[in-house]
């Protein structure tokens, strides 16, 4: 990781200083923990499935193991796919005028896995199913799609582009009026990673 010293004006700025500034920001970067996301809706080939009270449907990124996983628990038994981040091609983001939207492609079919849940203080048991026994499985596909509620995908976009700079294939799209005024001052700043830590976006404010 490169980390760009931003220069103070005036008296004082010390070698020292630079070199608590550059501390400060590599165990910032260090310390960023996963981000859960409820979704509205996650679509996978040609299946939707929407979030309801007996449906829990979330997106979860793990910045630093470089992967990402999209999970459903509906009634006793709970379904995701978990796919590393070197298995992606196409990674776009989309921040709508009602929604935001995050859309992926991978190299190979998804593997769907299954497990039951598990007693309270107990694991789930992950195994590949591809059976289709049910409504709720998840089809051979390799791409899926969720939308998510407006502004919830922008800090997680930020968190991606700060922890993992060189990930490729990933875009945005601002939507109609420009995006938010958040988005854009890091969407169009080159100095991205430094800007970012120095707004003060820490993992409480996520």
């Amino acid at each position: 990781m490169r980390l760009r010293l931003i220069p103070q004006w005036g008296q004082g700025f010390t070698s020292e200083c630079q070199l608590k500034t550059a501390q400060d920001q590599l165990e910032w970067h260090s310390q960023i923990k996963p981000t859960r996301l409820p979704v509205l809706a996650l679509h996978i080939g040609n299946k939707k499935f929407a979030r309801t009270n007996e449906c829990d449907i979330f997106v979860k990124f793990f910045y630093h193991k470089k992967s990402v996983i999209f999970q459903m628990s509906k009634d006793k038994l709970c379904r995701k796919v978990d796919i590393p981040f070197d298995d992606i091609t196409s990674f776009c983001f989309v921040f709508g005028q009602q929604s935001d939207i995050l859309t992926i492609e991978v190299k190979s079919s998804l593997i769907p896995l299954s497990a039951a849940k598990p007693l309270p203080g107990k694991f789930l048991d992950w195994k590949v199913d591809y059976s289709k026994d049910d409504e709720y499985y998840f089809p051979e596909s390799k791409s899926l799609w969720v939308e998510a509620e407006k502004g919830s995908l922008e800090k997680t976009y930020a968190k991606l582009k700060y922890t993992n700079p060189h990930l490729t294939c990933l875009f945005t799209d601002a939507g109609e009026q420009g995006g938010s005024d958040w988005l854009n001052r890091i969407m169009f700043n080159e100095h991205f990673a430094d800007d970012l830590w120095h707004m003060g976006l820490h993992d409480d404010a996520f």
